[in-house]
């Protein structure tokens, strides 16, 4: 689940960006630990 949330949390989830704006950060926050509390 993590690589999914991790894939989606990207733009166009092409691999790691040189930036990440502050809502993708945060997607990627929140998804992940709705990844470890789950």
């Amino acid at each position: 689940m993590m690589k999914f949330c991790f894939m989606t949390s990207i733009p166009g989830g092409l691999g790691i960006p040189h930036e990440l704006s502050n809502t993708e950060i945060i997607k990627y926050f929140v998804c992940l630990v709705v990844d470890i509390n789950n």
